[in-house]
């Protein structure tokens, strides 16, 4: 019971230590001659260690039993020895080659300093009765090593096999030529010559061509997971764009619920400052200037009101027209929610002062800012937009339209939150549409000056117009 186990724990621990060296072999942006070059180098080392494991297992034991009984070494153990030399000093050689073709060298260095290193000294050492040279299950154990753990590269496969058998004749030759006598050309036990040629030529066609397929098959394994890496990084990419254009849309938070949760989206808000903005003339200036113009003056005011939102931490929700609507408060909620809206509404004010000195027009915003509870939330199936409702929502924008150009009108509520911090002008109670007679003020300047650092830096945006 012992043994079988013992093999499944082998085997386990072999698998492990391949599927670990094929990852680490594998790099999504690498060629197929990159991919191939690590992968046999990385298995040149694992044959190389399995080999010397083998035949230090096998001399080890015996240098020690001899030690002990002070008899002489058996020939072999010396064959193995001169193996040992040879394959660690191709070894030493892998670890400080890196090109392709030294690469090469050293693997038909495995495979010579087991197959023609042992011919060789076995050839030094006078041979066995000049019946040299005929374990050829050597070199069967070799090809199929190497054929298993070094499945590609099939021509060096090839060589490694022509050279072996090249070198067994050779000696063989040499023998014959310098004995004067007939020598054997196949292991006794073999019936005839045609028999075990015809063997090793079977076992070293199969081996290679076990070597062919797999690369024809690995080959196009990679190709297909290119293309897949391919596939999915096109899709990450799009799938990243398609995000940025919902979270250019929708506030993240929102977006992100919208991904994860198909249900209505509905929060109600009860600390908001809702601002609105309209351009004073827009509408007759849209008569006089040519269409293409008149976006590009528009886009030139919307996108320095955007960095200035961006800037305040501000959820910009629409444009309408020449109006538009900002919230503080939501989908995140602050306590400074009047006071940066206050900011923001002096920004616009500053800013478009500034354009209208780099386009010499004469601009103005009508302002209009209310505070209180808001509900907000996704509506529509195809063109969704983040929207919010409510009382407050409809009195900013009677603050806004029932204001006067170039002012910031505010109503009592955001003027109990602002009057210690900045300066307003009552302007009196005025009838408000739909809501009757309303105490109202405007917005005068901040009782303080913002350091030059903590300024908001705007600038002008792209022109629309691609030449």
């Amino acid at each position: 019971m012992a043994y079988p186990a013992l093999l499944t724990l082998l085997s386990r621990t072999l698998r492990r230590i391949l599927s670990a060296l094929e990852q680490r072999s594998l790099a999504p942006d690498h060629t197929y001659e990159q991919w191939q070059y690590s992968f046999f180098r990385r298995r040149l080392f694992l044959v190389f260690a399995i080999s010397l494991t083998i035949l230090f297992c096998m001399t080890t034991p015996r240098l020690v039993q001899n030690m002990i009984t002070s008899q002489p070494l058996p020939g072999w153990w010396f064959t193995d020895l001169w193996v040992e030399i040879s394959l660690i000093t191709n070894l030493i050689l892998l670890r400080l080659s890196h090109q392709n073709w030294q690469i090469n060298l050293i693997f038909l260095g495995y495979s010579g300093s087991i197959n023609l290193v042992e011919q060789l000294a076995e050839a030094a050492m006078g041979g066995r009765q000049f019946d040299i040279l005929d374990d050829f299950f050597n070199w069967v154990l070799v090809f199929f090593l190497q054929s298993t753990l070094i499945p590609v590269r099939w021509q060096l496969h090839g060589l490694c096999h022509l050279l072996t058998y090249g070198l067994y004749f050779a000696i063989k030759c040499a023998f014959a030529i310098a004995t004067g006598r007939m020598v054997m050309w196949y292991p006794e036990e073999w019936t005839s010559p045609p028999s075990w040629i015809f063997t090793l030529s079977m076992v070293s066609f199969v081996a290679t061509l076990s070597v062919y397929l797999f690369e024809r098959t690995a080959k196009a394994e990679f190709a297909a997971q290119t293309e897949i890496r391919r596939a999915y990084q096109k899709l990450t990419i799009e799938q990243e764009r398609s995000e940025g254009l919902l979270r250019n849309i929708l506030p993240d938070r929102i977006a992100c619920r919208l991904k994860n949760d198909h249900q209505t989206i509905a929060d109600t808000f009860s600390d908001t400052t809702v601002l609105f903005a309209d351009i004073v003339g827009f509408t007759e200036l849209s008569s006089q200037i040519s269409a293409h113009d008149l976006v590009e003056l528009l886009n030139s005011i919307f996108s320095r009101f955007d960095q200035l939102a961006a800037h305040h931490n501000l959820e910009k929700i629409k444009t309408i027209g020449d109006a538009y609507l900002v919230v503080a408060g939501l989908p995140n909620p602050r306590e400074d929610h009047s006071d940066v809206m206050a900011e923001m509404a002096l920004d616009m004010q500053r800013v478009l002062v500034e354009l209208n000195g780099e386009t010499g027009r004469d601009l103005s915003l009508r302002i209009g800012i209310h505070s209180g509870t808001v509900v907000a939330g996704v509506i529509g199936l195809t063109k969704f937009a983040y929207d919010i409702w409510g009382d407050t929502v409809n009195t900013a924008s009677r603050m806004e339209s029932h204001g006067v150009p170039g002012k910031i009108q505010v109503s009592e509520v955001v003027y109990h939150q602002l009057a210690a911090r900045y300066d307003l002008e009552a302007r009196g109670m005025i009838a408000i549409k739909g809501k009757g007679e309303m105490m109202t003020y405007f917005l005068r300047s901040r009782r303080y000056e913002l350091p030059p650092a903590a300024a908001p830096q705007i600038a002008p945006p792209q022109s629309l117009h691609h030449d």
